[in-house]
């Protein structure tokens, strides 16, 4: 907190000063200013090799989220967008972003917003990445042995799994936690 309102009142000073740019508190334009999006293309060897080599920009990725009914709305659209920007920085698509359904239509989510899959789960698609969303209700939500099924035999197929917040628990239950710890 501290951090950040020492950026918004070297901000603040940068504006009234008429500087054309504004600065953060650590001198460096916001536009300078590292990512986290920014920070994952320049960790991914593959993304890297391919934002450097114009012959090699098919090595686009796919990353999935999946979203249940009750799924909370920041727990989709903060993955997606960390991707998103990753393409933007990349200047190029480094990665396909799909969101995946259980059922055609639309998903509501837990403050009532609604979305549109792109996939429906039993369609047996595959993914580089699959990331299961969470939701308020994930903890008792009662298991749906279908969809675990469908997890446990997609992320068998990724290159990596994982959730966000309480998707954690439909991890455990389709079986891919056993012996590791969570946070």
């Amino acid at each position: 907190m501290i951090a950040r309102a020492r950026l918004l009142s070297g901000m603040a000073a940068s504006a009234s000063k008429g500087m054309a740019e504004p600065r953060c508190w650590g001198g460096r334009t916001l536009r300078n200013a590292p990512s986290v999006s920014n920070r994952l293309v320049r960790a991914d060897p593959a993304i890297r090799r391919a934002a450097t080599d114009a012959g090699k920009r098919d090595m686009e990725r796919s990353v999935a989220v999946l979203a249940l009914p009750g799924v909370q709305l920041l727990d989709v659209a903060g993955p997606l967008d960390l991707f998103a920007e990753a393409n933007r920085q990349a200047g190029l698509a480094a990665y396909r972003l799909s969101l995946v359904g259980t059922a055609p239509g639309p998903i509501e989510t837990s403050s009532g917003r609604r979305l549109l899959a792109d996939v429906v789960a039993a369609d047996g698609d595959s993914f580089d990445t699959l990331l299961v969303a969470g939701g308020p209700d994930m903890p008792t939500r009662a298991p749906d042995p279908a969809l675990g099924g469908w997890l446990a035999a997609t992320a068998g197929r990724c290159r990596r799994y994982g959730s966000v917040c309480t998707g954690a628990f439909l991890l455990g239950q389709a079986g891919l936690l056993g012996g590791r710890r969570v946070a």
